[in-house]
């Protein structure tokens, strides 16, 4: 996770995936390794999904993403 230097501040990249839910829809998420997980309905991350952890399918996405060593 690089992060770079700019006047007043510092800006962190973050891992960005696509994952696909068990009924066929994708989410997309934003993986920062000290925060965990910030998920979105759209590529652009402007619609985030708001408690996503009470979202069984998301829930299970996760679990296998994590499972896999965080690679999607």
């Amino acid at each position: 996770m690089p992060c770079i230097r700019i006047p007043n501040g510092i800006i962190t990249l973050t891992d960005f995936y696509r994952l696909r839910l068990s009924d066929g829809t994708c989410v997309f998420m934003d993986w920062h390794w000290y925060c965990g997980p910030t998920f979105f309905r759209d590529k652009g991350q402007m619609r985030e999904i708001d408690n996503w952890w009470e979202n069984p399918l998301i829930v299970k996405a996760l679990d296998w993403f994590i499972d896999r060593g965080k690679r999607a």
